[in-house]
């Protein structure tokens, strides 16, 4: 494991406190704002969630996770399943982080507020966690959770097949196929974008939260994705190898055993050298 480097610790704690810090802001008093009764933009009925907290956390949690793993598996590669886990646990609870911060602070009324409330003329008689979950509208929660395993998904998909690169020799079997590999690409997109419409369908956000959450999800997970992998988009030349994770610590191994970072000067001359053969390559 010549790719491990002591910093990935670091990665790691920095995303437990990430995650931490979510549960905190969570749990912080909601902003309560004042409002009419009889306002006809939270005055939807109260419905039953399409997509529940548990399916939420199978569709956007799990299928990433176990496509991961799956992928490590069949490359019997740590370095995938590490990078690969470590990409999308710190995409999630960076997501999670800026939502929950966000949901208490702001305190915005859900569309179906007025039905949790069941106003009586002095308060609201609606059960108390009903009716302060009424004060959390924006962002949405369920979007950006979506859109943020939906699009490392997507990345993670676009890396492995190259589905956007150049690729100097394609397959000439059924698997080369340039618009399957473009439909598994971006089909996560469609469950992304149909949890996010489900939540105008149950009145429970208003279409600007569903936005903003959105791309939250789409921001963190991209943001975080390019720390640990090259650009999936990109038809450039890239000193990474297509479909394989990046060595984000550049570390080579002592003879006592330990890693140690290679010099910024090191790195620029190996990548200088190999420019410079590639330019005589392409004059030949």
């Amino acid at each position: 494991m010549d790719w491990l480097d002591r910093s990935y610790v670091a990665d790691w704690v920095i995303t437990l406190s990430w995650f931490l810090l979510s549960l905190i802001f969570k749990n912080l008093p909601v902003f309560v704002r004042d409002f009419q009764p009889d306002d006809p933009i939270i005055s939807h009925p109260h419905r039953p969630n399409q997509v529940n907290g548990f399916m939420l956390h199978v569709l956007s949690d799990g299928i990433p996770i176990a496509v991961v793993v799956g992928v490590a598996v069949m490359r019997r590669s740590l370095f995938e399943l590490h990078h690969g886990l470590l990409a999308f646990t710190a995409s999630t609870c960076l997501q999670r982080l800026i939502v929950d911060f966000l949901k208490n602070r702001v305190g915005r009324l859900r569309p179906d507020f007025a039905d949790r409330c069941q106003w009586n003329g002095t308060e609201c008689t609606g059960h108390p966690s009903v009716v302060i979950d009424g004060h959390r509208s924006f962002p949405s929660g369920h979007s950006s959770a979506a859109w943020v395993g939906m699009t490392f998904l997507f990345l993670y998909f676009a890396d492995k097949t190259n589905c956007f690169r150049r690729v100097p020799f394609p397959s000439r079997s059924w698997k080369g196929s340039a618009l399957l590999r473009f439909s598994l690409t971006i089909s996560p997109l469609f469950l992304a974008a149909w949890i996010a419409i489900t939540r105008l369908e149950d009145y429970r956000h208003h279409k600007e939260d569903v936005i903003v959450g959105s791309l939250i999800g789409f921001l963190a997970a991209w943001l975080i994705f390019r720390v640990y992998y090259p650009d999936p988009l990109s038809r450039l030349p890239t000193r990474e190898p297509a479909g394989e994770p990046r060595t984000v610590y550049l570390s080579e191994r002592r003879e006592d055993g330990f890693m140690e970072l290679n010099t910024l000067q090191e790195e620029r001359a190996r990548f200088g050298s190999a420019r410079e053969g590639q330019l005589a390559d392409e004059q030949v």
